[in-house]
């Protein structure tokens, strides 16, 4: 090979070079960068999960006492990447006893939370009895005793 057609190559090389270059540059300054360095696993994809929770749980094993009504709420966070509908059980174990509560679907938007109210009627559940909130499909629970 020539020593012309050798710079040509090597110019060739370079151009190409500084064109990819180019091109991620601008990727990134447009934001397409998560989406394309993701798809080849350079860059890590945004964890997809779900956070199920008690509002104000602080209250839940002072306030709770057998014989009263009391209500209390659940929240879902959904960072799943899109919105989601969740379906729930609320049910209550006394002794070998299960009592289911409520039941449903509670729908939350891509990055954002909904609330569940769920009124309990303790005259029914002696002291010790579980209170529990399953997200089935989503392999999540939480629970609190009435004392």
């Amino acid at each position: 090979m020539s020593t012309s057609m050798m710079t040509v190559i090597k110019f060739s090389l370079a151009s190409l070079v500084m064109v990819l270059l180019f091109l991620v540059m601008l990727s990134i300054e447009n934001g397409y960068s998560n989406h394309f360095f993701a798809s080849f696993g350079i860059y890590p994809k945004q964890e997809e999960y779900t956070v199920l929770f008690f509002n104000e749980s602080e209250k839940l094993s002072s306030e709770i006492i057998s014989g009263e009504k009391f209500d209390f709420t659940f929240g879902v966070k959904n960072v799943e990447g899109r919105d989601m509908n969740y379906r729930f059980v609320v049910e209550v174990l006394s002794g070998s006893k299960s009592t289911l509560v409520d039941s449903g679907s509670l729908f939350v938007k891509s990055n954002e939370t909904n609330y569940k109210t769920i009124e309990l009627n303790k005259a029914q559940y002696s002291k010790g009895s579980l209170v529990y909130v399953i997200l089935p499909l989503h392999n999540k629970s939480i629970d609190f005793i009435i004392n």
